[in-house]
């Protein structure tokens, strides 16, 4: 997405990230994304199955629009969709 955004300045309306991801890691993406002047104000959720306290204060710290812990089970993924839809209805605004 990044590569994308610099190559072609497309820029998607909602970018949902993990904490834990294989080439940077979410609160790195979200620094990159944050002291860049094309990137600055995208929506950024984080989405990840951490409990730490520290991870939600970090990840608000560099500007993340929301924090969700990923639910178990499938009343929790309805509950998880209908969350991130009215965040992505909000910033169409």
């Amino acid at each position: 997405m990044l590569r994308a955004a610099e190559s072609t300045g497309w820029l998607p309306e909602l970018v949902v990230v993990d904490l834990t991801m294989p080439e940077m890691d979410g609160l790195e993406f979200l620094q990159i994304c944050r002291t860049d002047s094309l990137l600055c104000n995208l929506p950024i959720l984080i989405l990840t199955s951490s409990d730490r306290p520290q991870d939600m204060l970090d990840s608000y710290t560099r500007r993340a629009d929301g924090f969700l812990r990923k639910p178990d089970g499938i009343t929790g993924m309805e509950e998880l969709f209908r969350q991130l839809r009215k965040v992505w209805k909000e910033t169409r605004k």
